[in-house]
């Protein structure tokens, strides 16, 4: 997990660097390879009319790597 909130950018874009040798899943992290497809997908916080807050998934990407 990491937080990302640093690097929301003011149209609603987010960027970060990610560590291709050291993505994370359950059984620890791993190394994408060539011809892998990774799907992406971020949760983050929505603020509502009131003060109110939510949350929510963005849509999420295929990026297949060479």
């Amino acid at each position: 997990w990491r937080d990302w909130s640093s690097d929301v950018c003011s149209s609603d874009l987010f960027r970060g660097v990610v560590d291709l040798t050291a993505l994370p899943q359950p059984t620890g992290p791993i190394a994408v390879q060539p011809g892998d497809t990774w799907h992406f997908q971020a949760w983050h916080r929505d603020s509502l009319l009131g003060g109110l807050t939510t949350s929510n998934f963005t849509d999420a990407v295929a990026v297949t790597f060479r």
